[in-house]
């Protein structure tokens, strides 16, 4: 799930605010991410950052789209030419190396149709079905299909502006708890990852 670390450091760092059940308000500091966006809507899930490194592995600008096992790339960073899986020239993202983002690490499994420079066109692994990833300096979005029901549940909505930091889950979760003021019951120490468990088959 996309920059499910990074919100998990924030989120063990901030200070318990409010929160009822399935929505909570706590506050942290104002460094870096400065701004950090993390939502799922039932197979659909994706983020958005400001923390990204400005160059990093992915360089200052690369766009990266997946439908099926159909895969295009444009990076800045990571020029090459090639085609039918042969380069005479650099290598693009993935190719030939581990990739540091477990989120694409699909990369590392995809056979180059053509690559001219910065951009190209190659067939990969089915999963996931559908990928989004761009990236521009320090600041980075992505979307990706994901299962109906996971630990976080169907629907979460967790954010982080500034200082303040803001989480919202569907059903309620433990990690939101109830209460005011630094005062919660029902919620998770910090450090404690944990979810809600996928509804299981019945033996009979």
């Amino acid at each position: 799930m996309a920059f499910e670390a990074q919100f998990a450091e924030i989120e063990d760092k901030s200070c318990h605010l409010l929160s009822c059940c399935c929505w909570g308000l706590s506050c942290t500091s104002c460094d870096d991410p400065c701004c950090i966006d993390k939502h799922k809507c039932c197979c659909m899930s994706g983020g958005t950052t400001s923390g990204e490194d400005c160059v990093g592995q992915k360089g200052c600008l690369t766009s990266l789209a997946k439908a099926c096992c159909c895969i295009q790339s444009c990076s800045l960073n990571n020029m090459a030419i090639g085609c039918c899986g042969v380069f005479i020239l650099g290598r693009p993202y993935g190719e030939g190396r581990l990739v540091d983002d477990r989120e694409s690490a699909f990369m590392q499994e995809v056979f180059w149709c053509y690559y001219c420079l910065c951009g190209g066109t190659g067939c990969g692994p089915a999963s996931p079905l559908c990928f989004n990833d761009t990236k521009f300096l320090c600041a980075e979005v992505k979307d990706t299909t994901d299962g109906i029901w996971t630990n976080a549940g169907i629907c979460h909505h967790n954010a982080k502006a500034l200082c303040f930091v803001c989480r919202a889950n569907l059903p309620p979760t433990r990690r939101i708890g109830c209460g005011a003021c630094g005062c919660a019951i029902c919620k998770m120490a910090p450090g404690v990852r944990g979810g809600i468990a996928p509804p299981g088959q019945q033996r009979m």
